[in-house]
């Protein structure tokens, strides 16, 4: 019998039940190859569901409850389901994400009434949604480039702690501030977001990562902030990720469709 926590398995049933919603009486899914992600070598598993929630995992022999509905998928693998961390959803990706094995998704900005309504339609029982943590609006300057639909503009400290403690209130699961916040800003906003315990991630212009970092900011979004190709400010942002737990999400998907656009004697 594995031994690992289910929470840390979180096998991925879509993987081999594309397009069904796991029902809320017994099922158990037979025969495929189970990858855990611990390093274990791969190897047939059963998994047990009940009321929509995986139960047991089984290596060995295993026992199959009265009147469980059995599916057999011999010639299916199993993996943890994926986590995209740097997502701007709607509902026309829920089908994409499923089939790809994504069961959970951070949006890095939205409208927030709509974002929140999205973020509960995805924790009720049954939903088709993947799991969404919700950031909730873009937090940047005066002329936000991406508008106010998914905007909020913060001019000053005292005005980027008020939007901040807005935003908290409604229970948001992060924070994210963009491009033309100045080191003040994000100083402000993150120290309301530390003392509430909420992680802030930003995407960077007007504030360098190192700066951004040692103000309390947790995450890197499309790895900004620093020079590329300068192996000293490289080395000065990866020093900080690790002293403050921090991370870097370098959207390679992203970055490798726009190293498309570039002309052919750059490429």
């Amino acid at each position: 019998m594995l031994k690992r926590p289910l929470a840390l398995i979180a096998l991925l049933l879509t993987a081999v039940l594309p397009g069904r919603a796991v029902a809320d009486d017994a099922l158990v899914v037979v025969g495929g190859m189970l990858i855990d992600g611990t390093g274990v070598a791969p190897r047939p598993a059963t998994i047990n569901v009940r009321d929509g929630v995986i139960r047991e995992v089984t290596t060995g022999e295993a026992s199959i409850p009265a009147g469980a509905h059995q599916i057999e998928v011999r010639q299916a693998w199993i993996i943890p389901g994926l986590i995209d961390m740097h997502v701007h959803y709607d509902a026309w990706m829920d089908d994409l994400f499923v089939r790809h094995g994504v069961t959970t998704v951070r949006d890095v900005g939205a409208n927030l009434n709509q974002i929140l309504d999205f973020r509960r339609e995805s924790r009720e029982p049954g939903s088709p949604h993947p799991r969404l943590f919700a950031c909730g609006p873009l937090l940047d300057g005066p002329v936000p480039r991406h508008g106010a639909f998914i905007s909020h503009v913060v001019t000053t400290p005292e005005n980027a702690r008020e939007v901040v403690r807005a935003l908290l209130a409604r229970q948001v699961d992060c924070l994210k501030v963009y491009e033309q916040l100045t080191p003040p800003l994000v100083r402000a906003i993150a120290e309301e977001a530390r003392a509430a315990g909420i992680p802030v991630t930003a995407h960077l212009r007007d504030t360098p990562a190192t700066v951004a970092l040692e103000a309390g900011v947790r995450g890197l979004e499309h790895a900004l902030g620093f020079p590329l190709c300068d192996e000293r400010s490289e080395a000065n942002v990866a020093r900080l990720v690790v002293e403050r737990g921090a991370y870097l999400v370098p959207t390679l998907a992203l970055h490798e469709r726009l190293s498309l656009l570039r002309p052919r004697k750059f490429t």
